[in-house]
């Protein structure tokens, strides 16, 4: 029943107006097989969830899976959360499917959004921590609050989790969440504008720690927050610092608002300690935001503390998910699923749609170039050329992945590219949802170029209805670089041949950029000669990436304690609200300059 809602409705508002679209999908076994396992039918009538993880290859329906999972689950009376590392596929998600949320009444239940929204309504779960610090700095009691991670309302919450592998990467796993609370004082703006015109004035000698204590900005603000003199003094320390670096932070500034890239987008919530306070005075100064928009962002900023993101799965009662690589993760990737968050289940469904029909062969220069800097972007332009044309004369689409925004700039504006410039299609994080849908459509026409950087070649549907196109060979691939994990690779190839369609994959590397795997000269001399380019690659990625992984798995055991301090914080705040002894000093560690 859930299925059958979930199914009967058009792909978007835009293909609803084209009735031949508006039509019945029906699930495919596979699909409804990996929807079971997920909620454990196959158990013997148990009804214990049970964590475990199932992988459904690229453009195979990991969306549906995971919306008529959560449905049933909200249905049994389980809070959901659904965590995917893209902003933008989130609320992709999330709108394909609030419909039918609501449909079954559940919308309350099931809530979408990015681990770092995760961790925000975790940390927050006692109450906001940020007000709370805020509060108790300005010595006003925290009135106590009922956590709501233990509402009895609910058997429990289940995290359900899209694409595990990138939890893995150093931008989570390993790493920490960091929420900053702003306090905000007339004197804070005195302080913050004398720091900023030193600055401008290039008064190096004012810049020093004594000088700014011996101001009167400063005295003021100390005076004003009585009892917190050496978080003060913390806080203007990181001031000077990023002061002098807050240029080398690349940011886009839109309507008056600073963001910066978050995987496949930009985040205008996203603060950067006092780099982006000074960025701000910066953009006021070239006229690029308001004076209201300015004052908004100065601030002393408080670390509430450091949540390890390695941690926050383990606060659910089940954690489920899917993914397109799971055969990917390496052994060390899954003693520790298994050993950290008892993940000991998986699932590999067989392909909907079939034997995939993408054309790649890994050992031969016809599908992997290695070629010198200098003739790197033209080596991308000739095979540009030589895969736009197709069967018989008709053109193909070509998508071309590079690995940051700078270089698909560089590529764009190169000489190489420079008689077709106007012909071809750039797609970055700075394009607004509307933007990515549009440009997604397009790069879908034949004879159509599109350049895109890497965090596109994860979760981005790039649909074929064009027969033109799959008569011709269907969409060709470029990857300009060696991604650091297989999955990522694999999901960048998964973007062609999607669905049962066919369409090739290729890569045109720069030579000097495989260094970092310990590809030497003598070792491409090897490859050149044996004609083992992709296997070799794989092999030194293999080596580095397990050494990565092992560091990241190291971080993460030293960050439990500190994970744990800053909990005990925030419940501390709630528990004893009057009491500030403690959380001066678990502030003032955590906000050591």
């Amino acid at each position: 029943h859930v299925s059958t809602a979930a199914v009967v409705r058009p792909d978007s508002q835009e293909e609803a107006a084209d009735e031949k679209l508006n039509y019945l999908l029906q699930p495919h076994p596979a699909q409804v097989v990996a929807i079971f396992r997920l909620l454990g039918l196959d158990q013997g009538g148990s009804t214990q969830l049970t964590n475990h993880l199932a992988e459904v290859l690229t453009g195979e329906g990991k969306s549906v899976i995971l919306a008529v999972t959560a449905v049933v689950l909200a249905l049994l009376g389980y809070k959901v959360d659904c965590a995917c590392y893209s902003a933008y596929l989130s609320q992709r998600d999330n709108d394909d499917f609030c419909a039918l949320f609501k449909a079954f009444s559940v919308d309350q239940l099931i809530h979408y959004g990015t681990f770092n929204k995760l961790c925000e309504d975790y940390i927050n779960s006692a109450g906001d921590v940020r007000t709370m610090v805020q509060t108790c700095i300005a010595g006003i009691g925290v009135q106590p609050m009922q956590p709501t991670f233990t509402d009895t309302n609910f058997k429990g919450r289940v995290l359900l989790i899209d694409e595990v592998d990138v939890f893995f990467s150093s931008d989570f796993y390993g790493n920490v969440y960091k929420p900053l609370a702003e306090f905000k004082h007339p004197k804070v703006n005195d302080l913050v504008e004398h720091i900023w015109r030193c600055w401008k004035f290039r008064d190096a000698a004012a810049l020093k720690l004594s000088q700014v204590q011996a101001t009167t900005a400063y005295q003021e603000l100390s005076n004003a927050v009585p009892g917190w003199n050496d978080l003060l003094t913390e806080c203007v320390k990181a001031m000077l610092c990023d002061v002098k670096t807050f240029e080398s932070s690349e940011y886009v500034v839109l309507n008056g608002q600073i963001g910066y890239k978050e995987m496949d987008g930009i985040s205008y919530t996203v603060t950067y300690g006092y780099k982006t306070m000074f960025a701000y005075l910066k953009e006021f100064d070239n006229h690029k935001v308001s004076r209201q928009q300015r004052d908004n962002k100065i601030a002393l900023l408080i670390n509430c503390g450091n949540f390890s993101y390695a941690e926050i799965p383990k606060g659910y009662s089940c954690i489920l998910g899917t993914s397109g690589t799971l055969k990917t993760l390496c052994p060390k990737e899954k003693q520790v699923l298994a050993e950290e968050y008892n993940i000991r289940k998986f699932t590999y469904l067989p392909s909907v749609y079939g034997p995939n029909q993408c054309d790649f062969s890994g050992d031969s220069a016809r599908d992997v170039k290695i070629e010198t800097s200098t003739g790197h972007f033209r080596a991308i332009r000739n095979e540009i050329n030589h895969r736009l044309q197709g069967a018989q004369g008709a053109e193909r689409a070509v998508l071309v992945f590079l690995e940051t925004k700078k270089k698909l700039n560089e590529l764009y504006s190169s000489k190489e590219m420079r008689d077709v410039k106007d012909e071809v299609n750039t797609m970055t994080e700075e394009a607004s949802s509307k933007e990515k849908e549009n440009l997604i459509r397009q790069a879908m026409n034949p004879g159509r170029v599109t350049l895109l950087t890497r965090e596109f070649g994860r979760g981005t549907d790039f649909k074929c209805f064009d027969e033109r196109l799959e008569s011709a060979g269907g969409v060709h691939v470029i990857q300009t670089f060696v991604s650091e994990s297989v999955s990522e690779e694999a999901q960048i190839k998964g973007r062609t041949a999607r669905q049962g369609d066919r369409g090739s994959f290729s890569m045109v590397l720069d030579e000097t950029e495989l260094e970092k795997f310990g590809i030497t000269e003598q070792v491409l001399a090897t490859m050149r000669a044996t004609g083992a380019r992709h296997s070799t690659i794989c092999q030194h990625r293999a080596e580095t990436f397990q050494t990565n992984h092992n560091d990241n798995v190291a971080s993460t055991i030293l960050l439990r304690e500190v994970h744990q301090e800053a909990m005990n914080f925030v419940f501390g705040l709630v528990s004893q609200p009057n009491t500030t002894a403690p959380a001066k000093d678990f502030l003032l560690q955590a906000n050591k300059a």
